[in-house]
């Protein structure tokens, strides 16, 4: 189910499996339809209507789009029993009112702000056919019929897609004009067939079979939909101004288009500010990024280079690695240019599978060379079926990427346990350091660190256990920051007391992904900016 859901998320019709405005409208045509059927008066049928889309509402509890739908249609109703004239904008109005009175948070749910951003831009879109229709006949006014509303929709829904999904399925329009009608079918039948049953006892099983096929007709077509080419596209989450920007060129170009009249100057003073300020709110100076994201007990790391190339360090356990997928396109990337995976131990290599197994590209792996187990023979089964490269390192390895230094330092020689085999790697960009250590145990190898302090960010081994820092450590590489990644309440009792009282002792502030959540660092090779998820404070070195 999980599956299906992120399937059709990604192909922009995620909505149908919610509680929506769409099954709303069902069940409004299907009262209508039965009291008519039945003979009820005409203002009955509309009572009745009224009273069983609330009930519905309340049932299926009251989303935003199910409150946005049942109360333009209780005001369309209303105005037809007195036989007033409906008020499209007026009822679109009142539900976003009656919405936010009740719930004023929902201004920032993206239920609440696609659901509106659809409606308008189907008003919008009937605007504009009413008035370019009257001059146009045949073929071309029914595909302008069909199109100018998936533009329209397109148009306004696109960012904010991008704000919460980070990319855009730009066929999701087509898509949902034959996917909707379909689904309709479904969803009636289904109900038929439940009736039937209920009333009769009887289960009708060819008519369950052909709903089945159905539904796995669909997951096909959206399968073919997610691999056609530019079909959805990352964009990186838009910043505020940048969106700003957007609404206020396509509100100048939809006014213009519509007929009314701009002086010139002022269009091109408004649009060239709007312009020069999204350009502005997107621009930031080059810097080194590394995110310590909270992946539960285990390590997920992603960096991403001056100009924007990414490098993953562990994935975290299985069921993780959608974390480090949504963090990637969070940047407005599909591709992953390195993947270094310290050991294979489950807590590190578990989300790195489910990476390779996704619609990323990642053009190079790299392990440790000391490592085996049954989790790195699947792993690299899995990175040989997509034709990844797969580069063995031990210390002495390095590799070079967009001006950053992948320097291995450890394991030198092959250990007794897996932990002691894991890559430890120290990024370098111009007097930046950070080391990723992986599970590495603080007597394995005591020469391993030799001459690289101080260092700028320390990932502390082995989530915070005892067995990887000491006092002795910590001076040996005076780190101006530390960060221990653990889960929430663990087995372990990671991060140990020991390491902590450590940290203490010798003056490093350090922070926790069970406590502070995700932790970002940027740097421009001299300075650098701390960023914790829970304390939102920023801290400069």
């Amino acid at each position: 189910m999980e599956e299906t859901r992120s399937l059709y998320s990604t192909v922009g019709i995620g909505h149908i499996l919610c509680v929506s405005g769409f099954h709303v409208a069902l069940v409004i045509s299907f009262l209508l339809g039965s009291c008519s059927f039945i003979g009820l008066s005409y203002n009955k049928r509309y009572i009745v209507s009224m009273v069983g889309i609330w009930l519905y509402a309340v049932l299926t509890g009251l989303s935003t789009s199910t409150v946005r739908v049942s109360v333009m249609a209780s005001l369309i109703m209303v105005a037809r029993m007195i036989w007033a004239e409906e008020d499209f904008w007026t009822s679109i109005a009142l539900s976003a009112c009656i919405i936010l009175i009740w719930r004023p948070y929902s201004l920032f749910n993206m239920g609440f702000q696609l659901s509106f951003a659809a409606v308008i831009a189907i008003g919008m879109s009937q605007i504009y056919l009413k008035k370019w229709l009257q001059e146009v006949k045949g073929i071309k006014k029914k595909l302008l019929t069909i199109i100018m509303p998936c533009l329209i929709i397109t148009l306004i829904t696109s960012p904010i897609i991008a704000f919460h999904y980070y990319e855009i399925p730009f066929l999701s329009s087509i898509l949902n004009l034959c996917i909707l009608p379909l689904f309709s079918g479904i969803i009636i039948l289904g109900w038929c067939i439940l009736g039937i049953y209920v009333v009769s006892g009887i289960c009708i099983w060819p008519l369950i079979k052909g709903i089945i096929v159905l539904l796995q007709s669909i997951e096909v077509l959206c399968k073919i939909i997610v691999t056609v080419p530019y079909g959805t596209i990352c964009t990186g989450k838009p910043t505020i101004g940048l969106l700003i920007s957007y609404y206020g060129i396509l509100l100048l170009i939809g006014l213009s288009i519509y007929g009314v009249q701009i002086k010139k100057k002022i269009g091109l003073a408004v649009g060239s500010s709007l312009i020069l300020g999204g350009i502005i709110s997107c621009f930031t100076m080059p810097c080194l990024q590394i995110a310590y994201l909270y992946v539960g007990q285990g390590d997920g790391s992603v960096i991403t280079t001056p100009h924007k190339k990414v490098v993953v360090i562990d994935g975290g356990p299985i069921g993780k690695g959608k974390v480090i997928d949504q963090y990637i396109k969070y940047k407005g990337k599909r591709t992953i240019d390195a993947m270094v995976i310290s050991h294979s131990d489950s807590d590190h290599i578990g989300g790195m599978l489910e990476l390779v197994q996704s619609n990323l590209k990642i053009k190079h792996v790299f392990i440790s060379r000391m490592d085996a187990s049954e989790n790195l023979d699947n792993f690299m089964a899995a990175c040989k079926k997509k034709q990844i490269p797969i580069h063995q390192l031990t210390a002495g390895d390095s590799f070079l990427l967009d001006h950053v230094n992948f320097d291995m330092l450890a394991p030198k020689t092959k250990q007794n346990d897996l932990n002691n085999n894991s890559l430890v790697c120290l990024v370098k960009y111009k007097k930046f350091k950070a080391l990723f250590t992986g599970d590495k145990e603080k007597d394995s190898e005591i020469n391993v660190y030799k001459g690289i302090a101080p260092i700028s960010i320390l990932k502390v081994s082995h989530h915070g256990s005892k067995t990887g820092t000491d006092d002795k450590l910590l001076l040996k590489l005076r780190p101006q920051y530390a960060m221990i990644s653990c889960g929430i309440n663990n087995l372990y009792k990671h991060p140990h007391k020991e390491v902590l009282t450590s940290l203490k002792n010798c003056h490093i502030p350090y922070s926790r992904t069970d406590l502070q959540g995700a932790t970002w660092i940027t740097s421009d090779g001299e300075k650098m900016n701390l960023y914790t998820q829970k304390q939102q404070k920023r801290e400069e070195e």
